[in-house]
């Protein structure tokens, strides 16, 4: 494993040397890359979302209030921020916590999680037609983790007029406007937490202004279309280079 491992690495260190242009998916990872490529020339590639797919869908039912998280738990590394919850369930056992997911950390976090009558999982949901029920009926989206780019269920929840709690790690800051389409918090900050979900829960108008601003916001600078005229003014100066 360690051999395929340096493998991969040695190809794709010769393919960042040797490209015309390198395309990160959020400013953070460009950080990253300038480590190791200082003089290379990069660009943001934004990853557009199809809105189309993104529409009120009643067919599941939750308890309420509820927050609603929907991650994978395949990498310790970012899976292991949900156990901030545990203080977080314990001090709000009237909000009800639903988790959409699955990976081979799963039981380290039920373990810790499921013991709380307020906490929920899921498994894994059928996409996008469940995820899409799910996003219908829950109050508050949160996306609790370790590290992150630019999450796709960050941008489908703004897209469903939810407002979002996100921590403030990676590229997810990039993906939300803090304290316009939700609230960002800081990592391992379970009393944050506790005051950002208060807070929706009981203001609805600026929960529905939140969201209404974050399906606006994903609309605007992560639709196809903005992907496409993005990667085009990319492309445009190399295209005439070479012509």
């Amino acid at each position: 494993m360690r051999k395929v491992l340096d493998m991969r690495s040695d190809v794709a260190e010769k393919v960042f040397a040797g490209a015309t242009v390198i395309l990160p998916i959020c400013n953070y990872l460009i950080d990253i890359v300038k480590e190791h490529h200082p003089t290379q020339k990069m660009d943001v590639f934004v990853e557009g979302v199809d809105d189309s797919k993104w529409y009120k869908k009643e067919g599941m039912s939750l308890q309420h209030p509820c927050v609603g998280l929907l991650q994978d738990a395949n990498w310790w590394r970012k899976t292991k921020e949900m156990l901030v919850l545990e203080n977080v369930l314990k001090s709000m056992p009237d909000v009800h916590f639903y988790w959409a997911g699955d990976g081979q950390y799963k039981e380290k976090i039920l373990k810790v999680l499921e013991k709380f009558e307020n906490f929920h999982w899921l498994g894994s949901l059928e996409y996008p037609d469940k995820v899409r029920e799910y996003l219908t009926e829950i109050d508050i989206y949160a996306i609790i983790t370790g590290m992150d780019t630019t999450p796709l269920s960050l941008k489908e929840a703004q897209l469903m007029e939810k407002p979002v709690i996100a921590t403030d790690v990676g590229g997810n800051s990039e993906t939300m406007k803090d304290g316009e389409t939700g609230f960002l918090v800081k990592e391992g900050d379970g009393e944050d937490l506790i005051k950002k979900i208060s807070l929706l829960i009981k203001d609805k108008e600026l929960s529905a202004k939140l969201g209404k601003e974050g399906c606006n916001f994903i609309q605007q600078e992560f639709s196809m279309d903005a992907s496409a005229k993005n990667f085009l003014r990319i492309v445009a100066p190399y295209v005439k280079d070479n012509n």
